[in-house]
């Protein structure tokens, strides 16, 4: 039975992802955010670190 809710589910998320018609996002917004994400990495201890690069991912 779950198999076959995951299964609808996933096929509704792949048409939704099929559909959308997002414009695609500046390259220059893409590189603020990741200048802006290493600054952050850089300046925060290494436990805090770790959770930045888990959220990134």
């Amino acid at each position: 039975m779950l198999v076959i809710i995951f299964t609808i589910q996933e096929k509704t998320i792949q048409r939704k992802l099929a559909d959308s018609t997002s414009d695609p996002i500046p390259l220059q917004h893409v590189r603020q955010a990741l200048s802006r994400f290493q600054e952050m990495l850089k300046s925060s201890p290494p436990e805090m670190q770790k959770t930045l690069l888990q959220t990134m991912v």
